[in-house]
């Protein structure tokens, strides 16, 4: 007979497989967040300087450095992507913890299918992080 953990084990790695596998759903839909985030890395990847061409150098500098690290924004989408699944994964962590396993995965899976989760997650923004 087959437990409820790995029920529940299982429909964490589907929706997480599911959630990579659409992952470039807005990689050419930016906001105007995004677009400043992306301009500044590519100005810190090019010429070393933290400078936005759109006048908007004043935003947090840890986001536009970790997106400079990336390769391309693709590769910028997928890690956002994995960060959203590491916080699911702390998720789990903080309620196995905090009460038990079932509270834990119960955590994770409401997580992974809260759709404003899974929209923000999809954004090159500071808000899903």
């Amino acid at each position: 007979m087959v437990s409820c953990w790995k029920i529940l084990f299982a429909a964490v790695i589907i929706i997480a497989v599911m959630k990579l596998a659409v992952y470039d759903i807005n990689s050419n839909n930016y906001y105007w967040d995004e677009a400043t985030y992306l301009d500044i890395a590519d100005n810190i990847r090019s010429d070393m300087k933290y400078v936005s061409s759109i006048n908007e150098s004043y935003r947090a500098p840890f986001f536009p450095v970790l997106l400079a690290v990336m390769p391309n924004a693709d590769v910028s989408h997928i890690m956002v992507l994995v960060l959203a699944m590491i916080s699911a994964l702390m998720a789990y962590l903080i309620g196995k913890e905090l009460v038990n396993k079932a509270t834990g995965l119960v955590a994770a899976i409401l997580l992974l299918t809260n759709p404003m989760y899974n929209f923000w997650s999809y954004k090159l923004l500071t808000e899903p992080l």
